[in-house]
């Protein structure tokens, strides 16, 4: 019989999961933040693409695209489940926190935040504070419906714009995007995203929204089943059920590549549970190996790193920086989202030998709690 798990060892293949979905997360923001046209777009253009290209947008469109932010989705739920019953006004602090993070990242970082979901999440995660895990499995069940079906409408009305006189028009935006982001200042860039939220909150953002949601609550229910404080127990179930998840993740990723977009969400969001149960799998044969170091480090570091994503991706390619946007292919974009995140590792490793928080997890807790906690270890 092996011995119990200690508590850090159990926190550990968690910490590192929530680090191995921002690679991911970096390998997708790249091309929402710096490419002209999306990986779709050029992946059905048979021209448009070298081949080294077409391999790397169809790795990050077809493995990576909507695969991994309902990990961290599910990976918040299952902290806030720990954070609800720690008062009332504490948990509204931090929300108020995360959604000031949030507008200031979605103004002056990039229109695509993810904080301002998870705010949103986190006040109707506070609603299910009292409801037992079957009750919560059950209602990410109906959120997922929901998220589903906000797609299929959003999809419809997609189609329906899809003709000549808005691909014009979706031309014309193009090439006044290509203005702004290239030649802009870093006023006149803000002012161009906070447009595009609020148009991205309006449209697409509904179903992205309600699916964010619907993984925070399955991550809720999990942390509410104490299933997580017996994970090393489970591990054989935990592969075998990753198989499952990514065959039949893989199989809805077909089948919405050649017959229809509409189970684009359900492919997502299955795969991505593929993806954290192997993840797991691996991280639970050892969770004190050193694989696992750069993962957990990120980690736990995870909001600064996220932003720090952010600030390194738009000087790169907006105009008050290198102005590079544009000009990478898909490949180069997967170089840097790895650079980015090999710096972001490496920098995290060493910040928590002398430190115990992040920078940006040091100011959520400030806020949160109302007093600086120590920063240095002791």
């Amino acid at each position: 019989m092996s011995a119990p798990t200690e508590p850090g060892a159990r926190q550990r293949p968690i910490d590192a999961l929530r680090g191995w979905a921002l690679v991911g997360i970096a390998l997708v923001n790249v091309p929402w933040i710096g490419f002209r046209e999306s990986l779709l777009s050029l992946l059905r253009d048979p021209d448009a693409l070298a081949p080294i290209d077409r391999v790397a947008a169809f790795a990050v469109e077809g493995l990576c695209e909507g695969r991994f932010y309902p990990i961290f989705s599910a990976l918040f739920g299952f902290g806030t489940g720990l954070l609800l019953d720690r008062g009332a006004a504490i948990y509204a602090r931090r929300i108020v926190a995360l959604l000031i993070f949030g507008v200031l990242h979605a103004t002056f970082g990039w229109w695509g935040d993810v904080l301002l979901n998870y705010a949103f999440a986190g006040i109707v995660l506070a609603l299910m504070a009292r409801l037992g895990p079957r009750a919560l499995f059950a209602l990410a069940f109906v959120y997922f419906a929901l998220a589903q079906g906000l797609s299929i409408q959003f999809d419809t009305w997609m189609f329906e714009a899809d003709d000549a006189a808005s691909l014009a028009e979706q031309a014309a935006y193009v090439e006044r995007e290509m203005r702004v982001y290239h030649d802009g200042t870093f006023v006149s860039i803000s002012q161009h995203r906070w447009n595009e939220m609020l148009s991205y909150f309006a449209t697409y953002n509904l179903s992205y929204r309600a699916n964010v949601l619907a993984m925070a609550t399955l991550g809720l229910a999990i942390e509410r089943s104490g299933i997580h404080t017996r994970l090393h127990e489970h591990r054989a179930r935990i592969g075998v059920l990753a198989l499952v998840a990514i065959a039949l993740g893989i199989g809805l990723g077909v089948a919405v590549m050649l017959v229809s977009p509409v189970l684009y969400l359900a492919s997502g969001d299955v795969m991505a549970i593929g993806y954290a149960l192997g993840f797991l799998w691996l991280a639970l044969r050892d969770p004190s190996a050193r694989w696992l170091a750069p993962f957990a480090a990120v980690g736990r570091t995870s909001l600064t790193c996220y932003l720090v994503q952010t600030l390194c991706f738009t000087l790169f390619f907006y105009g008050y920086g290198l102005a590079m946007y544009g000009a990478l292919g898909p490949a180069a974009g997967v170089l840097l989202a790895l650079a980015v995140y090999a710096f972001e590792a490496s920098i995290a490793m060493l910040w928590l030998r002398r430190f115990q928080h992040g920078p940006f997890e040091w100011l959520w807790r400030a806020l949160t709690y109302l007093r600086a906690p120590a920063m240095r270890h002791v």
